[in-house]
This record gives C-alpha cells, structure tokens and sequence, in this order.
C-alpha cells in the first residue's frame, strides 16, 4: 500500500548504502509474514504520521498493537458556560 510504499522511499533517500535498504526490505518482508500486509500498512502510516520511520519503531508498532488503534486522538473542546465577560468569535473578526 500507500504506507509501505512512502516508508521504503524515505528509507532509500535516507539509507547512503545499498545494503542497508536490503536490510531494511527483508526486516519488511518478514513484519509481513508475522503480521499481514494490513497491518504492515496501518504500521507504516502511523510511523510516518510520528515521523519515526524507522524499522525498530514499525516492528514496535506492530508486536504492542498500536497499529489496530487509533492513532490520533481528537481532544474534545471543553463546554464553555454562556458569560457577559467571555468574547465570542464576532470579537476577532
């Protein structure tokens, strides 16, 4: 997928030597064995969103499951009580 795909490009334009991106590409082919290329996926587009492409962190991603969870947590704005002293958003306009 997309995910994989955009962590072996980072990988090669970070990697000066050809034997560490071989290294890097059987690492990936055996997460994909061990996990499914589904989650391999999901593990690479979290470790991209966390901007930590590296193979320790995918392989860590995958064994701790934290590829089968949501990877942004969307804090819930907090309900603000009607006041005479809080500005509304006409003020900044």
């Amino acid at each position: 997928g997309d995910g994989v795909l955009n962590v072996t490009k980072i990988i090669i334009d970070s990697k000066p030597n050809e034997s560490q991106c071989s290294k890097f590409h059987y690492g990936l082919k055996n997460l994909c064995k061990r996990f499914g290329s589904k989650r391999l996926e999901q593990a690479c587009r979290r470790a991209i969103a966390l901007n930590c492409v590296q193979f320790k962190s995918i392989k860590s991603i995958l064994e701790k499951g934290l590829d089968q969870t949501p990877h942004i947590q969307l804090a819930q704005a907090p309900n603000i009580p009607e006041h005479d002293n809080i500005r509304g958003m006409e003020y900044y306009h």
